[in-house]
């Protein structure tokens, strides 16, 4: 029978944050985007201190600009009683290159994580690890759905008659969350390849009839890759922050 606590004690996390983050800047051009303060505390710490409350332990930062700040601020976990490991990129490597760089003899799958992924609430990670492991997969990929809506009327046609009208339809297509948990068995795929990102990854291992699974997740998540969405998530916190008074005029 599965121990799935000890399970998530030993499954290591690679988080990706080697990326420069143009879109932030200026602000990146000083401090590397997982350093960037949400609601006072950096990004990168918000989300290794919710993966630490799911029961995970083990952690993979895949780094490259100002990888030394990063470094410096989380040492080797010891403040947050876990172990940190860093993957070195000499040169961007994408988001699935790095993992060439492990080379620890893995016993458990991986997960493997977009650095600049944020939500209110605890992205369901350890439930992901769950489902990977009772689907029996190779590799697995969370979705989420996201909503099209047509502001017209559209039309069925055959030829030259018409066959139905849909008012309004709303179409659902499902996107990568950028959230993944991969077998050791797969990574000897990237090693005889030139893959460097995830999405082609997984196309590949389809490709290898691999059993690839996708995870549905309906929570909010936001990817904080733009001053817009920077700002709007800060502004958040701020209103939240602000206390409640009445009035007694």
């Amino acid at each position: 029978m599965l121990d799935f606590d000890h399970l998530l004690k030993h499954t290591p996390v690679v988080l990706m944050v080697g990326g420069v983050g143009a879109r932030l800047r200026p602000l990146t051009d000083v401090c590397p985007k997982p350093l960037l303060k949400i609601g006072g505390v950096p990004l990168l710490q918000r989300t290794i201190e919710s993966l630490i409350r799911q029961g995970f332990r083990n952690f993979y930062l895949s780094v490259n600009y100002k990888a030394e700040m990063i470094e410096e601020f989380f040492g080797t976990g010891r403040d947050w009683e876990v172990n940190i490991t860093y993957l070195r990129e000499l040169e961007p490597m994408g988001t699935a290159g790095s993992l060439k760089l492990i080379e620890d003899a893995l016993t458990t799958p991986l997960v493997v994580m977009n650095g600049d992924l944020f939500s209110e609430h605890d992205l369901p990670i350890s439930e992901l690890l769950r489902f990977h492991t009772e689907q029996g997969a190779n590799a697995t990929m969370t979705v989420v759905p996201h909503k099209v809506e047509i502001p017209f009327g559209v039309v069925e046609i055959d030829g030259h008659c018409l066959t139905n009208i849909v008012e309004k339809p709303t179409h659902v297509s499902y996107i990568n969350a950028g959230m993944y948990v991969v077998e050791p068995s797969v990574l000897p795929v990237l090693a005889s390849s030139k893959i460097s990102d995830m999405p082609n990854l997984f196309s590949k291992l389809i490709e290898l009839d691999n059993k690839v699974c996708a995870y549905h997740m309906q929570q909010e998540w936001i990817d904080i890759g733009t001053f817009e969405t920077f700002e709007r998530v800060n502004e958040r916190f701020e209103r939240q922050a602000k206390p409640l008074t009445a009035d007694i005029s």
